[in-house]
């Protein structure tokens, strides 16, 4: 806090030094925290968190991932508003300090994973597309059904019927706007329903056989025994062939950062526990793939028998 209030001042004389300071100090106390919470019994670790979020929580305001982090009144922070500022990578915040500390949030290793890892699945979406129509696209919440922007052209070269499925209507706007400049050929059609019914395979819509299903941001809230639920009813949607592409999270250095701060935990696994837990949901053909330090991606398919 000490050195955050002297950094403010010579940002108007300096701003260089300034930030090269600021990013310094940052980094230093990552380290430090991590170091500290490694010496403490969990509920040591929640109780002390809680006490240095009182503590920065002024600065932390001041950067825009670190207000719209803080400021949920309901759901998950990593909604389609905290996830489109992290994938835009463009720095905001209350006056210089504000904007700099927005930028060492967007900078550190989980942000990275989740625009590395949006990428990657948008790739893995254009390469299981099936060589002949009708394509059909399932995407499971708002977040999977932003991961498309990217392909749209190749989604739209024989034609394509996509479906996002969501439980908040307000989300489904940043969908239609991410999905706004796409083909004639690709029809969208957006669906309010209750994601977490789905999860828990009680979900009341029906499909027609799907052609390739995506989940993005979604995995890391929910416990191994739900993670194959999920999977399993998404392969029971899939038409024989078809592919489901689907993110994790893997572990990083700056899981109290996001936990306490941002008040954004996560459960992060590893690539051979994602990988067993796709397989014991009935994927076959699984691969999964690093995105960056803390991102999974992940294609398999529904067997033919």
């Amino acid at each position: 806090k000490g050195m955050m209030a002297d950094i403010e001042p010579l940002i108007r004389r300096d701003r260089a030094t300034a930030h090269q300071r600021l990013r310094t100090a940052l980094h230093n106390f990552q380290g430090e925290l991590e170091a500290t919470f490694a010496r403490l019994a969990r509920v040591d670790q929640l109780a002390a968190g809680k006490e240095v979020a009182a503590d920065l929580h002024p600065y932390v305001m001041r950067s825009h991932l670190g207000e719209i982090a803080n400021d949920r009144v309901e759901g998950w922070v990593g909604d389609s508003w905290t996830i489109a500022h992290i994938a835009a990578h463009r720095p905001v915040g209350d006056g210089p300090l504000g904007e700099m500390i927005d930028e060492w949030f967007l900078d550190l290793p989980t942000s990275r994973a989740l625009r590395e890892r949006r990428a990657l699945a948008a790739q893995l979406v254009a390469e299981s597309l099936p060589l002949h129509p009708p394509t059909r696209v399932l995407c499971i919440g708002a977040n999977s059904g932003s991961v498309l922007a990217s392909e749209l052209d190749a989604i739209g070269r024989q034609g394509a019927e996509i479906v996002c499925v969501e439980s908040s209507r307000e989300a489904l706007t940043v969908v239609d706007s991410d999905l706004h400049n796409r083909p004639r050929t690709v029809k969208v059609r957006l669906v309010q329903d209750d994601v977490a019914a789905l999860c828990s395979g009680r979900g009341r819509l029906q499909y027609p056989p799907q052609s390739v299903v995506v989940v993005d941001g979604l995995v890391e809230y929910l416990p191994e025994r739900v993670v194959v639920s999920l999977v399993r009813d998404l392969v029971g949607r899939l038409a024989p062939g078809g592919r489901l592409v689907i993110t994790a999270m893997a572990y990083a250095p700056d899981e109290l950062i996001f936990h306490h701060l941002l008040k954004w935990p996560m459960t992060r696994r590893s690539l051979t526990t994602f990988r067993g837990l796709l397989e014991a949901g009935g994927l076959g053909e699984v691969r999964v793939y690093e995105a960056g330090s803390a991102g999974l991606a992940a294609v398999g398919v529904r067997p033919l028998v």
